[in-house]
């Protein structure tokens, strides 16, 4: 008895260790995904150059890529950060920590410099859980922002409308899914491009937009109770819309 009881504590503390050092490496990656959230909304399109972006690439180990090299004229950047990262150097634990969590997520910062000034720069966050139809598959829920001058194809989008410097509307992905525009002069608006990476530590972990994204979500629900009280429909040229983000 006294050995069965030992036996099953050892497997506890085993358990728990695991549990613990996922957890830990998890938040790692995490606190490396958030500094560079905070650097990539510190630049700004049509005022930080092509040095500030370089910076922000080499700080990163971002990729810089365009059809030839990577320029003053034309160059784009993207920095990537995701719970993959760590077991990808230490591939023995990866099993382990897939069995422990399963959850995944993703961030990205994407960058375009045109003639020597940033131009464009987006934002990606994706949270992952198993699909409970598949093996291999994952049920995918992500926010997108875009900083950008206005594009004459976003008048065709009710959500642009509404505001001057923002708009914030649902993604072609899923209806759980977010957009989020703001003009590169927006001050106060900025708050709408933070993302809320620390869902993913939470036990029930990230449910929908609402979770990555909550200060955009609550525009965009305030701006879908108007539209539809005014009796527009929005939903097919909003979705169409977000294919470019």
């Amino acid at each position: 008895m006294r050995f069965a009881l030992c036996c099953v504590g050892a497997m506890s503390s085993v358990a728990l260790i695991a549990v613990v050092f996922v957890y830990q490496t998890n938040r790692r990656e995490l606190d490396t995904g958030r500094h560079m959230m905070d650097d990539a909304l510190l630049l700004r399109p049509e005022i930080s150059t092509f040095s500030d972006v370089l910076a922000f690439s080499r700080k990163y180990d971002a990729k810089a890529w365009q059809s030839q090299d990577c320029v003053e004229s034309h160059c784009f950047v993207m920095a990537g950060r995701s719970s993959d990262d760590a077991w990808d150097r230490h591939p023995k634990l990866a099993y382990v920590a897939d069995r422990i969590s399963g959850r995944k997520w993703r961030y990205w910062a994407l960058m375009w410099v045109k003639d020597g000034k940033l131009s464009d720069i987006r934002q990606r966050f994706a949270y992952m859980t198993p699909d409970p139809d598949s093996d291999i598959l994952y049920h995918v829920i992500n926010a997108r922002t875009r900083v950008s001058e206005r594009s004459p194809e976003s008048y065709k989008n009710p959500f642009y409308e509404l505001h001057r410097t923002f708009a914030a509307f649902p993604s072609y992905l899923n209806s759980q899914s977010l957009c989020v525009w703001v003009d590169p002069t927006a001050t106060q608006e900025r708050a709408l491009l933070r993302f809320n990476l620390d869902c993913v530590l939470r036990i029930s972990g990230c449910r929908s937009a609402a979770d990555l994204a909550p200060e955009a979500w609550r525009a965009y629900q305030s701006d879908e109770r108007l539209l539809d009280a005014n009796g527009v429909h929005w939903r097919d040229e909003a979705t169409a819309w977000s294919e470019s983000f």
